[in-house]
């Protein structure tokens, strides 16, 4: 079975990254949030930055992934389902997360900046609707989160014990045959 095109590895591994450096961002905030307000609200600047590029890298995913003629490796129909379940359900939160995440904060006032120059609109004040968004947005993050490793795990599986090439078929360094 081929590998999936280099863009859509690039593109997957990057994605990934960025989640992983988004997750950095959210673990040291908590951290540092009562002691050290100014790199607080640093890392939620950078947070939000992070979200909206995370969220434009998803839609050029998706939109890559249905121009792309890739094929899920030949597996059970039920299996094929619940890939395309997963796979959609990850699309779908990457980009619900930022849009959520940006609510809850404009809805409590705060001045939004993407990479320190472009400013994002505010919403009405309204701190009730924020925090009914700040725990969308929480249980969207634990969720995603619990979904990566689930993929993770499955991509594992697929590759050790089922036999499938999923995992290397998606590896940087994965040759594309001719």
């Amino acid at each position: 079975m081929a590998p999936y095109p280099p863009l859509m590895r690039w593109l997957h591994w990057f994605t990934a990254f960025l989640v992983l450096v988004q997750l950095s961002f959210v673990l040291l905030n908590r951290a540092v949030y009562e002691v050290y307000p100014v790199l607080s609200e640093v890392l939620i600047q950078a947070h939000i930055s992070l979200g909206a590029l995370i969220l434009g890298v998803t839609l050029l995913r998706f939109g890559v992934r249905q121009w792309s003629n890739v094929s899920l490796a030949p597996t059970r129909p039920f299996v094929r389902r619940a890939a395309r379940s997963m796979h959609l359900t990850l699309y779908v939160l990457l980009c619900v997360l930022p849009v959520i995440g940006y609510a809850h904060l404009a809805l409590l006032g705060f001045d939004l900046r993407l990479f320190g120059i472009v400013s994002l609109p505010g919403l009405p004040f309204n701190p009730a609707l924020a925090q009914t968004a700040s725990l969308l947005h929480s249980s969207a993050g634990l969720l995603l989160g619990a979904l990566i490793l689930l993929h993770v795990l499955a991509a594992r599986f697929h590759s050790k014990l089922d036999g499938k090439p999923v995992l290397r078929r998606m590896l940087p360094t994965a040759k594309v045959r001719n």
